[in-house]
């Protein structure tokens, strides 16, 4: 029977295990035996997913809080980082802390609120006014060939970040590009996780601003659960449950009625993806990772793990009506 609390209890247990491996530094993948850990000084685009496991770690273990803050507020080198994929390390590292302890009315740490804030002006002026959106950048991921593409990967985090302060407007127009120019359409076909990201960003304008948001949600899930959903698992060679658990958590902020996230946490599991470890915790191997040119391998990483964590969470809280049956026919 599902359990989604047992289940965040295996996962965060997981946490001093692999803080002991990698010390001061920011856990970037581990591939086979949980000892192997990469890991890097700033944390590239991941720092703030293993800022937020740890502080949801605190929110249930008060001992952990000075922890986890130490690990958001290392993240302030990357304010000055040439990239989109900035939202992604300071809304999981910065703001959904801040929004976990201003919903049960608990002191905001003052370091918190300044990192948020510079954080979302560091974003605002990236914006371009003449294509109506904030690019990629050069860095994270990005070139100097690729620095003025949109890219979605981070629209739910931008989102999050941007639409409840001064700069919502930017947040929209970031929407609003990607469904004029069809992002989602010209994505590769292949490209599951990127149709992943997209559709949760979607799903998270949707939720925040409601239609025409909703329907190119809608649509786009879909389109996901025509093409991506009935085979993400099945081909070892390109298997990709990180995907899944996205999408799962798009679905599911969509429409939970459709009941998504508990089949695609029942997948996950039955599958080697999801697995006990001798201490009681649990390890998901689940992202895709490039590991070098023309190698990838599925590896433990804290961005697939929180994004396992946040939709478990998601099926502890009581529904949401506003989109409710927003994907039947």
């Amino acid at each position: 029977m599902l359990d989604p609390l047992r289940l965040i209890d295996g996962l965060l247990a997981r946490l001093p295990r692999i803080a002991q491996h990698c010390g001061n530094r920011f856990p970037l993948y581990a591939q086979g035996d949980d000892s192997t850990w990469q890991s890097s000084r700033s944390g590239s685009w991941m720092g703030g997913f293993w800022a937020a496991a740890w502080w949801l770690k605190a929110l249930r273990e008060q001992a952990c809080t000075a922890h986890a803050l130490r690990i958001s507020q290392a993240l302030q080198p990357m304010l000055a980082t040439d990239s989109i994929h900035r939202a992604f390390v300071f809304w999981y590292g910065v703001g959904w802390p801040l929004q976990q302890l201003n919903q049960r009315t608990q002191r905001t740490p003052q370091a918190l609120q300044s990192l948020e804030s510079q954080a979302s002006q560091a974003l605002a002026i990236s914006f371009n006014p003449d294509r109506q959106y904030m690019p990629l950048g050069t860095a994270l991921g990005g070139s100097a060939q690729t620095a003025l593409q949109l890219n979605a990967d981070a629209l739910a985090p931008l989102v999050q970040l941007l639409s409840h302060g001064p700069h919502s407007a930017l947040a929209q127009a970031q929407v609003n590009s990607m469904v004029r120019l069809g992002l989602l359409e010209g994505m590769p076909q292949g490209w599951a996780r990127g149709h992943a990201w997209a559709m949760l960003g979607l799903c998270t304008a949707a939720k925040r601003w409601g239609q025409p948001y909703t329907q190119h949600a809608a649509l786009a899930c879909q389109h996901w659960l025509r093409t991506h959903h009935p085979s993400i698992l099945d081909n070892p060679h390109t298997a990709d449950p990180s995907a899944l658990v996205i999408a799962a958590l798009a679905l599911h902020m969509l429409d939970p009625s459709q009941h998504h996230a508990q089949a695609a946490l029942e997948r996950l599991q039955a599958s080697p993806h999801l697995h006990s470890m001798g201490d009681g915790s649990l390890r998901f191997c689940g992202a895709r990772y490039a590991l070098r040119p023309g190698t990838e391998a599925l590896v433990e990483s804290p961005w697939s793990t929180w994004m396992l964590l946040e939709l478990l969470l998601n099926l502890t809280q009581p529904h949401n009506q506003e989109n409710h049956h927003a994907l039947k026919p």
